[in-house]
């Protein structure tokens, strides 16, 4: 048996904390702890109240203050992280504690939240460029932020396109990645975007763009990356303009803000189920060069692999660091 506790929270639809309804907040509280607890809001059909006053859904009583009743359960070790704030919440209701007697306690692992919506983790309100924008303004643009591709859109702001630094090396006439493109110096630099001036973005961009509705499910815009092998998505609204990019990175930030402390969960002798691990999805065609390789080797790997970085090992195959086209 584990010791467990239970908290409960006898309340009303009415309770409220800092304005927002209090099972909401009682709820959020839980849910951004992080613990191993699981919360649940239970809305009761009648009751009634120490006041005297009567909760039903009978339209001839006119009462809708139906009662709401929260339960909280979690480790017994965990108690006082949950417990002292829960009673400066509850201002109208009762709390009690109980002990529970848990003979298992197991939990599926997930890296992305199911309610996630792909507006909760976007960019919103991203750089973007029209047909007609020359291939020199879409480079500054990119050298200038983080991002190695920008969309293009019509006079709507509808995405009609996107460029990456695949096409404007293809098509565009930019000899190296964005990366090395800054290493050129300025006086280079500028000789490169004066050859690319007569290249609009409309003859150099990627067509059609695969786009994803702002109120996606962010899983299903993990698997539309997944399925087409992209690095980022244009989001648009119900009207099809664009109103942000989703990329690998905003995916990477949520899973990292999101996420529990496994560690910390499986300490309190919780089984996780569906763990997936490194080695499961990790990729083994990984390119390499040893520390004594030359800057020209490096450019070649990743500029015929299409890759941004490549791990130096000795020559052995000890990993020793990564060298990215930034570098």
């Amino acid at each position: 048996m584990m010791n467990y506790k239970t908290i409960q929270i006898y309340t009303s639809e009415d309770a409220r904390w800092h304005g927002k309804p209090l099972s909401e907040a009682i709820l959020m509280f839980v849910h951004d702890l992080k613990l191993a607890a699981r919360c649940t809001v239970t809305r009761g059909v009648a009751g009634c109240y120490e006041n005297g006053e009567l909760a039903t859904s009978k339209i001839e009583i006119l009462s809708f203050k139906m009662p709401l009743k929260l339960e909280i359960v979690l480790p017994a070790s965990e108690t006082q992280r949950v417990l002292p704030t829960i009673q400066e919440m509850v201002v109208d209701g009762i709390v009690s504690v109980g002990d529970l007697d848990v003979v298992s306690h197991r939990t599926q692992k997930h890296l992305i939240p199911k309610r996630l919506q792909v507006r909760d983790v976007m960019t919103p309100s991203p750089q973007k460029v029209h047909a007609t924008t020359p291939a020199s303004n879409v480079v500054r643009i990119l050298l200038s932020g983080e991002f190695n591709s920008v969309p293009v859109v019509d006079d709507l702001d509808r995405p009609i396109g996107i460029i990456t630094q695949g096409d404007l090396i293809s098509r565009g006439k930019m000899p190296v990645r964005l990366g090395l493109m800054q290493q050129l110096g300025q006086e280079n630099l500028d000789a490169v975007l004066k050859e690319m001036a007569d290249r609009p973005a409309g003859q150099i961009m990627t067509k059609p763009v695969i786009t994803i509705a702002e109120d996606s499910l962010l899983s299903h815009a993990v698997d539309r990356m997944l399925k087409n092998n992209l690095k980022r998505l244009p989001v648009v609204d119900a009207g099809g303009k664009l109103v942000g990019v989703l990329a690998r990175l905003d995916v990477f930030r949520t899973i990292t803000t999101e996420m529990p402390n496994w560690k910390e969960i499986q300490a309190c002798n919780v089984v996780l189920t569906d763990v997936c691990l490194v080695k499961d999805i990790m990729r083994r065609d990984t390119h390499t060069v040893t520390a004594d390789a030359s800057l020209e080797e490096v450019m070649r790997v990743i500029d015929s692999n299409d890759i941004q970085r490549v791990a130096v090992v000795t020559g052995d195959g000890k990993f020793l660091g990564l060298i990215s086209d930034r570098d």
